[in-house]
């Protein structure tokens, strides 16, 4: 092969189409390149290619071996040809052909990509078309690549009738968040057999809304904080409202960047939806469009993941079961009217408001029923809120592991967990400490199979110094050293979709449980008073609790401020009452809805008696009255 110029050359003995895609394209140059070449269109490439086509048909029928090779060979060059056509006039580009492709082919071997498994050619085949089927009736929910036929489907407003779009298409969020085949793993890029470990950050970004925009509390719209901070800059840290807006929306900067640039960035997103109805509230919507970019563009979706949360920034311990899955539903509407339910489809993961977990049996399995009900595949935990079942720490921090909770009746619920560990600092995700981190360690070996560890954190997206300054240098950096290496970024769903595709189960990961399991559960059986078991406990161990864990294990987030909880309860009690036979899609639920949800935000508990609890009461009143007088 001396007579090929040596950067068209196959480099080595993998397969990399990019030398022969630069050769097309030197053809193609307007001066440089061959006239012929130059003159074709993508409406000759069409007769042209089914020519070469049934030339290459014919040879396969042979047994002239060489023949072959060189008739094949004409049909990639014509599909090529085509392609580099397609990207001139700004059509599409040769990674979305490969990507598309390789995407269509995980979706429709769910026998070989997702649970299921064919037993014969026959039932393979049956499975594959079934798949298509799917396709072809519900898109875009499973991956249709009819993109009019998208559009229509994520048309779903973000507002209506003056209130965030949080509840009355809970048929078509089922729908959306139901697929368990992988939606990164054909679209990664990371040679996951070979990686020595990865790594991985996400950023939590939220502001409460607040009645701020007037000067009676009684009558002030409910507004975000972030609007109160930009209208008075005077005060306290106010004057950095401006920074943590380009906060919320420099990833949909920094990851064109860097693509651009060769890269291979990731990063995972944790915004409450607070912050979504904020933002746009106070003429922010820049921040959205930013987003929407990185996030539903094919040439950058798969280095963003967006993760699930509660609407209103709800900690599990202390929210009442069934107000804790309006709050997940509610983020999946507002999320799916904002950035389509494509986009929803791909939201695999869970990061919990303040990474409460609750470790009461009943509060603690319905959260995880919670999880799975609502189409999420893993949670985001800290280490010191999980014990090993011999109730000893965890050990296994780097690798899956699998949350299993059981009620009082004996009931089970489990779900994957990827372990953050240490405690809360915004330094070690600002300063990218989960890379380097990541770089001392190799493989680990888990039932009889090699794995690459994963290293994550999350820290506040804009909190801090840290984040406000270090982190966009320190971002671009480990980035762009970890892209190609043997220690790669990775966001969680993408991890774990390669882990499962090498073969694993679910019943392989260490299994974890909430803090206090083992002591409780020594003495408690289903059936038995769990309030007596309790009290027993706390005699053995003065440690114990029934409280969960979170990020700090200086703050209750079950006992908090009476004047706020009693309210807040009353709230969620008058909602299970009044609403039970008023559609989601009225006005009026809606109207109840939003402001039940904002009454159960974390940070009226902990910012401190005075204005915060306040605030907090007055949105609770609300909340009440609408129930009472509205419905």
């Amino acid at each position: 092969m001396e007579e090929i110029p040596d950067e068209y050359q196959p480099q080595g003995e993998g397969f990399d189409l990019e030398p022969f895609h630069a050769l097309i394209q030197r053809l193609r140059d307007p001066q440089k390149g061959c006239p012929w070449d130059q003159s074709q269109t993508l409406e000759k490439m069409a007769k042209t290619l089914c020519d070469e086509a049934a030339e290459a048909a014919e040879a396969l029928r042979g047994k002239d071996y060489a023949h072959q090779i060189e008739e094949l060979g004409d049909v990639i060059l014509n599909i090529m040809l085509a392609v580099v056509i397609a990207e001139g006039e700004g059509h599409y580009r040769w990674r979305e052909v490969i990507q598309g492709i390789t995407a269509k082919m995980v979706r429709r071997h769910p026998h070989v990509f997702g649970p299921d498994r064919a037993g014969s050619p026959e039932e393979a085949l049956q499975m594959f078309l079934a798949a298509k089927a799917r396709e072809k009736t519900t898109s875009p929910l499973t991956g249709s690549n009819n993109s009019e036929e998208r559009q229509n489907m994520a048309d779903m407003p973000e507002m209506i009738d003056g209130w965030p779009n949080i509840s009355g298409e809970e048929t078509r969020v089922a729908a959306a968040t139901a697929g368990t085949a992988p939606v990164f793993l054909a679209e990664s890029g990371i040679d996951f057999a070979n990686i020595n470990s990865a790594w991985g950050i996400a950023l939590h970004m939220q502001q409460p809304l607040i009645p701020a925009g007037g000067q009676d509390l009684k009558t002030a719209t409910i507004i975000s904080n972030l609007k109160q901070m930009m209208d008075n800059q005077g005060i306290g840290d106010n004057h950095n409202a401006s920074v943590f807006h380009w906060c919320y929306k420099r990833i949909g900067e920094f990851v064109p960047e860097l693509v651009g640039q060769g890269k291979n960035p990731r990063v995972m997103l944790d915004y409450s939806g607070c912050l979504f109805y904020g933002l746009p509230q106070m003429g922010l919507t820049d921040v959205l469009d930013s987003l929407r970019g990185v996030t539903c563009d094919s040439r950058y979706r798969r280095c963003v993941e967006w993760l699930g949360c509660t609407w209103g920034h709800a900690v599990a311990p202390s929210t009442p079961i069934q107000d804790y899955l309006l709050q997940v539903k509610a983020w999946q509407h507002h999320f799916a009217a904002i950035f389509g339910f494509d986009a929803l489809s791909r939201v695999k993961g869970f990061s919990p408001a303040e990474m409460a977990l609750p470790n009461h049996p009943d509060v603690a399995y319905a959260f995880v029923k919670t999880l799975r009900d609502s189409g999420f595949q893993w949670v985001m935990l800290q280490e010191h809120s999980l014990e090993r079942e011999d109730g000893g720490g965890v050990d296994r921090a780097y690798v899956p592991n699998r949350l299993v909770c059981t009620n009082t009746k004996g009931e089970e619920a489990s779900i994957l967990v990827l372990v953050k560990t240490q405690g809360s600092d915004t330094k070690l995700v600002a300063q990218m400490q989960p890379y380097y981190e990541a770089k001392s360690k190799g493989r680990e070996t888990l039932a009889g199979k090699s794995i690459p560890p994963y290293v994550c954190q999350i820290g506040d997206g804009e909190n801090g110094g840290v984040m406000m300054n270090e982190f966009p240098g320190m971002f671009r950096q480990a980035m762009g050293e970890s892209s190609g290496s043997g220690t790669p970024a990775m966001n969680g769903t993408e991890y774990l979709e390669h882990v499962l595709n090498q073969g694993f189960k679910e019943a392989d990961f260490p299994v974890v449980r909430p803090k206090w399991s083992k002591l409780l559960f020594e003495h408690f059986k289903p059936g038995d008073d769990i309030t007596k078991a309790i009290e027993e406990c706390k005699k053995v161990d003065g440690r114990f609790n029934m409280e969960g864990g979170s990020w700090t294990n200086d703050i209750s987030w079950v006992r908090g401020y009476d004047n706020i909880l009693g309210p807040m309860e009353k709230a969620s009690s008058l909602f299970s009452e009044k609403t039970k036979n008023i559609p989601s899609s009225d006005p009026r639920y809606r109207k109840a809805l939003f402001h039940l949800l904002c009454s159960q935000t974390s940070c009226y508990r902990y910012w401190g008696q005075g204005i915060w609890t306040d605030y907090g009461a007055e949105i609770c009143r609300r909340a009440i009255d609408v129930l009472t007088y509205d419905l």
